[in-house]
């Protein structure tokens, strides 16, 4: 049957591998920045647009505030369809559609065992789609050079560079390998030719040139012409430098670096001093990639070796040891590692299509149709998606102006953006107008299905008018399913946990996720503990935090109007408590009681209920 029903066995193979990888999405309500892209729509100053690449927090942001829950479901599972068929074409130009499917479906069926690496959110869907797409296209191109492939191939780079920047290196690499291959006795290639010339400098350039909207909008709104992220990479440079295998949170702290000190002198200090420890690391953490899937690198080892002349099954495999030698060189985390296994996997299908080597025959023409096809419809996919990105990037600036001028004018102007209306209300609360506050936090609340971080800036906005909001707070409960808090009669939402998550509102303007981080203190001593590195640097990052709480404290209490700072003292002294922090309260009990002696409380609530 295998021989006579080829196409219809692949297709059943290919649709029972859908059918095991889409369902049991888990879609968290808690995204770490997707509210700077939807600063990036509403023109609102966001520090994470320093902090992530543009392409990806769009996405995130139109996933979770604007599309229903239904809808952000499938949009997800949608993605997720996409890399499979993204291997299963990639497996398609090595062997044929029987061995194809197979690896795709062993690829579905590996979900449970590699729960750690395939974590499903959307921005590690989209990268992973990105470099499928690369490495598709870079197949597809050994068909016949042409100055359009090549480019087409930097250009989806750029894309890629939009979503995450460890891409940036790639197109030297690749020009590298062209010039090699090209040159090297009896080799045979399809670089641009024997000497480096303008259409080298333009594949070089181009992916560089794709993200100048975004090097414009950090320059002038925030003075920073940068190219890639500005802080995403701290925990890895300094965790590589102390020959840690993964990343740690709170880098900084871990190293006793100040924040106005470069990172990179430091680093570069680290390696000069400690060469061993940090080969070591590297090392360890090229052992721990393949010791994670060992079966998929034997396999697509035993493929390259098997089919060596072969150059279209070389592309993947220059892809892959790029990336990998990427994340070996910096601190790694299993998850992004995705695309790494996804490109070994599509590899190891040229081991079962029955040819005998050294080198892979044509693929068929249905078969390269199919490939052309599909990298057709997923680059223009990925080339519209960066000129809204790009639109929006370059608009940014002036609304941001205009917001800014009048906030409240332009609230008013756009009452159907929930974000917006939230983040008026914060603004509000900052500059004492309570009842502005109010109504703006209720307008945010009704536009965006209950959201749970406008709920909490609702309730926050009503204790801080006075309002007893206990018997609110016990018809709530928090449904992990949609991410958005719900009426019940029982499971009331705990007061600490509410404070803990909503307190810093009012002063967000880049300190809530510091304020999270000290508040989880106790979780992250655990987590230093568990990776064996030492009293002395825990009792640092101690030591650390708790300068770091008492500066965030007085500005914290500058934020709220005169008569509400004792309750809000308070408050903040009961969410530490309750969170189980082990710091010495005395400073920060301290600190509230001589607040609460110039100005009046707010009674009526009472905490840790």
């Amino acid at each position: 049957m295998l021989k006579r029903y080829p196409l219809a066995v692949s297709a059943f193979l290919l649709l029972a591998a859908l059918l095991v990888w889409l369902p049991g999405v888990e879609f968290t309500s808690s995204c770490f920045s997707f509210f700077a892209g939807e600063s990036l729509l509403s023109g609102i100053r966001h520090n994470h647009l320093l902090w992530s690449m543009p392409l990806q927090l769009l996405l995130v942001s139109l996933i979770k505030l604007h599309f229903p829950f239904a809808a952000a479901v499938i949009f997800v599972q949608l993605m997720m369809a996409c890399v499979l068929v993204l291997v299963f074409v990639l497996a398609l130009q090595f062997g044929n559609s029987l061995s194809a499917a197979a690896v795709v479906l062993v690829f579905a069926l590996s979900k449970q065992a590699l729960g750690n690496i395939l974590i499903v959110d959307p921005e590690q869907l989209l990268y992973v789609i990105v470099i499928l797409t690369v490495a598709l296209a870079l197949v597809l191109r050994e068909d016949g050079f042409s100055y359009r492939g090549m480019w087409k191939v930097a250009a989806l780079i750029g894309v890629g560079m939009m979503v995450r920047s460890p891409l940036f290196m790639f197109p030297v690499l690749l020009l590298l390998y062209d010039f090699w291959r090209t040159r090297r006795p009896g080799g045979s290639g399809i670089a641009f030719g024997q000497t480096f010339n303008a259409a080298h400098v333009i594949f070089l350039v181009l992916p560089f040139l794709m993200l100048l909207p975004r090097t414009w909008m950090l320059w002038k709104t925030y003075g920073s012409p940068v190219f890639f992220e500005v802080g995403r990479a701290e925990n890895a440079i300094v965790t590589s430098a102390l020959g840690v295998v993964s990343a740690v949170d709170h880098g900084r702290a871990l190293a006793g670096i100040g924040h106005g000190e470069s990172i990179w002198l430091w680093f570069v200090g680290q390696v000069a001093c400690h060469p061993l420890r940090f080969l070591g690391g590297m090392a360890k953490r090229l052992y721990f990639t393949f010791s994670m899937t060992p079966i998929l690198f034997v396999a697509a080892g035993a493929a390259l070796l098997r089919f060596r002349k072969s150059e279209a099954l070389r592309m993947p495999a220059v892809l892959s040891i790029y990336l990998i030698v990427f994340y070996a060189f910096f601190c790694v985390e299993a998850r992004y590692l995705l695309p790494v296994y996804a490109l070994l996997l599509a590899m190891s299908a040229a081991l079962f299509s029955g040819e005998r080597g050294p080198a892979l025959p044509s693929t068929p023409t249905a078969f390269r149709r199919i490939g052309v096809w599909t990298l057709m419809v997923m680059a223009g996919v990925l080339f519209a998606s960066y000129v809204v990105v790009s639109l929006s990037l370059l608009a940014y600036h002036s609304r941001a102006v205009q917001y800014e001028l009048a906030p409240y004018a332009v609230a008013a102007h756009y009452p159907e953006n929930s974000w917006m209306q939230h983040q008026t209300s914060i603004l509000a609360v900052k500059q004492g107008k309570l009842e502005v506050a109010r109504k703006l936090a209720g307008k945010a609340l009704l536009s965006s299905s209950g959201r749970p971080e406008f709920l909490r800036q609702y309730l926050l906005v009503l204790v801080l008018n006075g309002t007893h909001i206990d018997r609110e707070l016990g018809k709530l409960r928090y449904s992990d399913a949609t991410g958005i808090l719900v009426e019940a009669d029982e499971a009331p939402f705990a007061w600490p946990k509410l404070l803990n998550n909503c307190f810093f509102s009012p002063a967000d303007s880049g300190r809530a996720l510091s304020a999270q981080l000290l508040l989880d203190r106790s979780a992250e001593t655990q987590h230093l503990e568990y990776s064996g590195l030492g009293d002395d640097r825990l009792l640092n990052v101690r030591h650390m935090n708790d300068a770091s709480l008492s500066v965030l404290l007085v500005e914290i209490m500058g934020e709220f109007p005169a008569a509400k700072k004792c309750f809000a003292a308070q408050c903040l002294l009961g969410a530490v408590h309750q969170s189980g922090d082990t710091a010495d309260l005395t400073p920060l009990q301290k600190y509230a009681d001589e607040v609460c002696a110039g100005s009046h409380s707010v009674s009526g609530v009472k905490l840790g209920q």
